[in-house]
């Protein structure tokens, strides 16, 4: 557990307040830091970076862009089943 991944958590819950607050932009920009940070990170934490793809691809699904929306939540999906199964 890598000290990005506080941080990415941090980042993750603004993309969240953008989100709800229809700043889908923001919100995205926020998203795809989470990602970086914990690609960075010399800890890799496949549930946090699970959750951010997830967190992408309900975006992603809620603009109306499903192919991207698929892409993302099939990471997710991929990460959870590769790590912790």
């Amino acid at each position: 557990y890598g000290k990005g991944a506080d941080y990415s958590r941090v980042l993750n819950n603004l993309g969240l307040l953008y989100f709800e607050s229809k700043q889908y932009k923001k919100c995205e920009e926020y998203y795809l830091q989470s990602v970086h940070i914990l690609k960075q990170d010399s800890v890799y934490n496949a549930l946090e970076l699970a959750i951010t793809y997830n967190n992408l691809g309900e975006l992603f699904s809620f603009r109306g862009d499903f192919k991207q929306a698929e892409n993302y939540l099939n990471s997710a999906t991929y990460l959870m089943k590769t790590e912790y199964s």
